[in-house]
Formats: structure tokens, sequence, C-alpha cells
């Protein structure tokens, strides 16, 4: 386990440089720079302090009800303290976020990562990507990630320990994780490790710890408004259309077409999922880092299989590919360096020029035109501008599957 002086130094350092350039990138950001996502959490909130159901009365609430609890605290604190809604919430998640930076470097000492403290700084503390979703687009996803190490950290030492108290770790943490987000649920490949040490009893209380804060969550907001539950959460898709497969076949074929892709995407999805579990349960021996790539390698399939897509998404799995950077080959380093390039350079073009996002550039040079930013934001515009990234993540879960494949067949042979 992690322990000692030194840990603990370098924990505190990481996570005071963290702290630092988030807040300063809060300090120097102009004055008006706020995504759309900002501006519903404020309309929110307003929905909330009004009395209202904002399930019913706005469009901005897709999940199940944690991070509308999250608002609804950060609001009341932002009165008592007169602290602006927004830049309290902006703090919250600079604390979510630097939890998560903590997390991280814990579970690469776990992992006995090589260069642990360089590549937790460099991939997360100090990453431009993880600074604007946090300070300029203020999204929750930080919320979602931390969980997801939370899972990733409680399964390995499992594995490592086969006490039955971290699988039960395991699943609460996907649980919360999902009653902020429903995608940590994809994760329960990850609960499948040694799953035959289990008797019953815990098995039937991780059921209950993984689905149970979810199920009551969504129970409560449903009981009050069950046909804005029933559309807005459990039938929402994300935005399809602007990124990869479903932006190019949105583009280039007609909308039938169109919907037919986005079906056959989501049954490769849901197929890989179960092969995901059942190789994972067979297994009697699963290593660190295979369990980290897995969780990495499902959470990136989201974002190629699934029906819509948010920049925000890499939040969920940067964390995890970080931490795989030194665990493999140098073909593996050299594609997850060029995809690394490849997501500063297009986070770095969306959050200056697009609107939605903030468009930082637009307010540092007010008096230059960018009207031909309009064609960038469009469905199309979107597509292009993404689609570098899209055909790294291809090259990226192409070789994550490659290095399970052989790390699974290697076991089976041993």
């Amino acid at each position: 386990m992690p322990g000692g002086h030194k840990f603990w130094r370098d924990t505190a350092i990481l996570a005071l440089i963290a702290a630092a350039a988030r807040l300063i990138f809060l300090r120097l950001l102009p004055a008006g720079v706020e995504s759309v996502d900002l501006h519903s959490w404020q309309l929110v909130a307003l929905e909330l302090r009004a009395g209202r159901n904002p399930y019913h009365t706005t469009p901005f609430l897709n999940w199940p009800p944690l991070w509308m609890q999250i608002i609804a605290v950060i609001d009341n604190a932002s009165q008592v303290l007169r602290i602006p809604f927004a830049t309290l919430l902006r703090l919250f998640l600079i604390v979510a976020d630097v939890s998560g930076i903590i997390a991280a470097h814990r579970l690469a000492i776990f992992l006995e990562a090589k260069k642990a403290r360089a590549i937790v700084l460099f991939g997360l503390a100090l990453n431009p990507i993880c600074i604007l979703l946090v300070c300029q687009h203020a999204n929750f996803d930080t919320i979602v990630a931390l969980a997801v190490l939370l899972a990733v950290s409680a399964v390995l030492r499992f594995v490592r320990s086969e006490d039955p108290v971290d699988w039960l770790y395991a699943s609460l943490a996907i649980g919360i994780g999902t009653l902020a987000k429903t995608i940590p649920i994809i994760l329960i490949p990850l609960l499948s490790a040694r799953w035959k040490t289990l008797d019953h009893r815990t098995r039937i209380l991780g059921a209950l710890l993984l689905l149970g804060p979810v199920a009551l969550g969504l129970s409560i907001v449903f009981t009050l408004a069950p046909q804005d539950i029933l559309q807005k959460v459990i039938q929402y898709r994300s935005l399809g259309g602007v990124f990869g497969a479903s932006g190019i076949f949105a583009a280039t074929v007609n909308a039938q077409a169109a919907r037919m892709v986005r079906i056959v995407l989501l049954l490769v999805l849901a197929a890989v999922v179960i092969l995901a579990t059942m190789r994972t349960a067979r297994r009697d021996s699963n290593d660190g880092p295979s369990l980290l790539l897995l969780a990495a390698f499902l959470l990136i399939g989201i974002i190629l299989f699934g029906p819509g897509y948010g920049p925000q998404y890499i939040a969920w799995f940067l964390p995890l590919l970080v931490l795989t950077a030194t665990s493999f080959d140098a073909v593996w380093r050299r594609i997850l360096v060029v995809w690394g390039v490849v997501a500063v350079l297009t986070y770095l073009t969306e959050y200056l020029l697009l609107r939605s996002h903030g468009s930082l550039l637009l307010h540092l040079r007010p008096q230059q035109n960018f009207a031909w930013t309009g064609a960038l934001a469009t469905s199309s515009g979107l597509t292009l501008l993404r689609l570098p990234l899209f055909l790294a993540y291809c090259a990226l879960w192409g070789k994550a599957a490659a290095l399970l494949m052989r790390r699974n067949g290697d076991a089976s042979t041993a």
C-alpha cells in the first residue's frame, strides 16, 4: 500500500501544483467566458431556488439526481458566503479534480508505475485539457472520473488481497458514479475479476451497493415527474452527429441509414461488454495494468460506439490512460503520445473558438471578427474538426484490444 514520507510529500506537491494551475487560470479567465453547460447549471439553481422541479421545467438534467443535489448545495452556500454561484461551482469542481489527481497518484504508486510522479504531473495536474474542462467548461464529469478511479483502485486491491470488503467498495464506487451519470455501469466487467472467491451474500450486498443508489435516486424524481424522467433521463442518448461514425454517417447518408448504423454500433458495444465480462471472470489472475486498461477500453468504447459525444467525456478515462503510459510496450506509448497531442490540439481549438464551450479567444480578442467560427460549430464542421481525434481514438482502442487479448492469451497458457 502507498505510504511513507516520500509518497505524502509527492502527493502534496502534485495537489498544490494542480490547484495552483487551475486557480491561476480561473483568475486570468476573462469575464463572460462561460460554457453553455455552466449557464444551464445557473438556470437549474434558479429553478430550485424558486421551488420548482428542474427535471420538469428545464431540459438540462439528463442524469440521475446527484448533480442536481450538488447544485442545490452550491447555490445555498453561495448565498450564505456571498460568492457568485459560477465561481463557487468552479471551485467545487477544482476540489473534485484535485481529489482525482491524488487518487490517480495513489493508484500509480500502488501499481508501482515507473515515473509515477512525472506522469501524473504532466498527464493530469498540468494537462490543459483537464484545466479547460474544470475551469471553462465546468461540467461535472470530473466527479464521474473520481468514482471510476476509486472503483478501479478497489478492484485492484481486491485482486491482490481477496478481501471481499474491497470488492464491496468497488461496487459502491461504481454505484455512486452511476448516480452522477449512468456511464460507470459499463465497468461491471471489472467486478467479475475473482468473482468465484465471493460467497452469495457478498454478491447480493455488492449488487445492492451497485444499483441501490441510482435506483433510489431515480425513484424519487420519477415519482415527482415520471414523464420527464422517462424522456430526459432513461431515454437520453447524448448529442449525436458531431463526432466519429455518427457524424460521418449523418453528413453522408440519409437519417434512416444513420439511425441503423447507430443501432449496429450499440450492439457492437454491448457485445464488447459481454465478452470483456466473460474473459475477466474466466481468468484466474488479472494483473493491475490489464484491469486498468480494460476500464479505459470500455469507457472509450462509449465514445466510439455510443449514440452521442461530448468533449467532457474524456475526463472519464484520461487518468486511466495516463497511468498505463509506462505499463505496456513502446508501440502503446507512441500511440498514446500521438493521441494525447491530437487531443490537446483539438481541445485548445474547441475551447478557444466555439461559443458553446466559452470561446476564450473571442473574449481575449473582442475586436476581431470571428464570424467564420459559425461554420465550425455546425454538425459537419465539428465532425471534420474532430476527425483526427476520432482516428486517434480508433488506433488507441484497437491497440488496447490487442494488448488485452495478448494478456488473456498469456494468462490462459500460463
